[in-house]
């Protein structure tokens, strides 16, 4: 059986999100590390707690992460389109090689740069 793995953001993929303009309070996890030689560590967020509140001495050190199921999630309940419209095309994926978390993003990237993805609607 396929080990099940790649379902968090890696610290690139968290960056790209948040220029992508994702907001860092709809993370559902964070990445953390010691020293810049360390790897990091994915540390799963309080329901009560948003990034923004996290103690953070250096950004160098902490950053938002998602999870698949986060990254479907907000794509779901942000989408300006009928629910019937949004497309999880899974035969790009079968085919693609790509990892749960590489198919996740790029499914919420496309409805960023098409302007189907209302933000605000995470306020709800």
């Amino acid at each position: 059986m396929k080990q099940l793995q790649n379902n968090f953001t890696t610290p690139e993929q968290s960056k790209r999100l948040l220029e992508l303009g994702v907001p860092a309070n709809s993370a559902d996890c964070y990445l953390t590390r010691f020293g810049i030689d360390e790897d990091w560590e994915v540390k799963v967020l309080n329901n009560n707690i948003k990034f923004s509140e996290l103690e953070i001495s250096n950004q160098d050190y902490c950053l938002p992460c998602w999870s698949v199921g986060r990254l479907i999630e907000i794509t779901l309940k942000c989408s300006i389109l009928e629910l019937a419209q949004v497309l999880f095309d899974t035969t790009l994926y079968e085919i693609s090689c790509l990892t749960n978390i590489e198919w996740a993003i790029n499914v919420l990237e496309s409805s960023i740069k098409c302007e189907h993805i209302d933000f605000s609607k995470l306020e709800d």
